[in-house]
């Protein structure tokens, strides 16, 4: 099921996964369990049930680990991401710690190169780089230079692509991005529409709105394809920002306010508040100032309710700090 998934064969794995789901009915062996769940929360992910995928994901990578399964490192992994998709930094950063461990025990230093890339992006979106982050992102080289490192490359190279892009640093995204979509690891065809839509908005940045529309468009084609709901609102988001570059604010903000409400749907909070402080700024462009202050009310409502889930008070500070920030230029800019 998992190399179904990983090649975004998504129909013919699902229809494998529920032969797996019959012949496994009954079993309590916790080693078959756990390869089970890993197979159910990739389908979860792909279907943009963040909040299911994380609960079965985290449960299942510590029953996992128990029993020293080799799924516990991948289990911890899709967790990780799946609680930095519902806005949840603090639990997306434990579990891929967890990840890192699981994956060195078990030799499997591909899934602890994706987990240390993707806490990389999850620090800079909370505008933290100290000594600890260093010595993370150091280590991302080191597990990519291990045996079957590269297994996992182009998710490293997405999450590391966001992460600068989250550091306004345009040349390492773009490398980033492009190297991703270059490469042929076991992970590309997941991220393509993650490599495509962070280097459209490099290109936005850049001018080249023309090679902006084709990646956003080519993104869109992809995911429709597979029916990934899991990048509809990252889609949105940047559709949204190349709609009104393009000198058309009442549609970017449709596009926008469509989005948002999607991304809350699925529970995407680490999206939504983006979405919806990116409608504000385009409401106001389009003159509909009402609606702007409204947008950003609810922007700005979202963001105090990510930031009343998290419990260490200085991811908490860091939080909101970045975000109410990053809140003020979206209504700016919407860029």
């Amino acid at each position: 099921v998992l190399s179904l998934f990983l090649a975004t064969r998504w129909e013919e794995g699902m229809r494998t996964l529920e032969r797996a789901r019959e012949a496994t009915a009954g079993v309590t062996d916790p080693t078959v369990l756990a390869t089970l769940a890993e197979a159910e929360a990739f389908s979860m992910l792909r279907d943009g049930r963040f909040a299911d995928a994380w609960t079965l994901a985290r449960d299942a990578a510590e029953e996992a680990a128990r029993v020293e399964s080799s799924v516990a490192a991948v289990l911890a992994f899709l967790a990780g991401g799946a609680a930095a998709m519902l806005g949840d930094p603090e639990n997306a950063l434990a579990s891929h710690a967890q990840a890192i461990r699981f994956g060195e025990q078990a030799a499997q230093l591909y899934y602890s190169a994706g987990s240390a890339a993707s806490m990389v992006h999850i620090y800079a979106e909370l505008g933290i780089d100290d000594e600890q982050v260093t010595a993370v992102r150091a280590s991302v080289d080191r597990y990519l230079a291990g045996p079957l490192g590269t297994m996992v490359e182009s998710t490293v190279f997405a999450e590391l692509g966001w992460a600068a892009l989250e550091r306004g640093d345009l040349t390492e995204a773009s490398e980033m991005f492009t190297s991703g979509l270059a490469g042929s690891s076991a992970t590309k065809p997941l991220e393509t529409p993650s490599l495509m839509l962070g280097l459209a908005l490099v290109e936005v940045a850049t001018g080249d709105l023309i090679e902006a529309e084709q990646h956003v468009d080519d993104a869109s084609a992809f995911t429709a394809d597979r029916a990934m709901a899991q990048y509809r609102p990252l889609e949105a988001y940047v559709r949204g920002v190349v709609t009104q570059v393009r000198g058309r604010p009442a549609d970017a903000a449709e596009i926008f306010a469509a989005g948002a409400a999607d991304a809350q749907a699925l529970g995407a909070g680490r999206l939504a508040w983006r979405l919806e402080a990116a409608a504000a700024g385009a409401l106001t462009l389009a003159g509909a100032d009402e609606q702007a202050v409204a947008a950003t009310a609810a922007a700005r409502r979202m963001i105090e309710e990510l930031a009343a889930r998290i419990i260490d008070p200085s991811i908490r500070e860091s939080f909101v700090e970045v975000a109410t920030a990053r809140l003020d230029e979206l209504v700016d800019s919407t860029l």
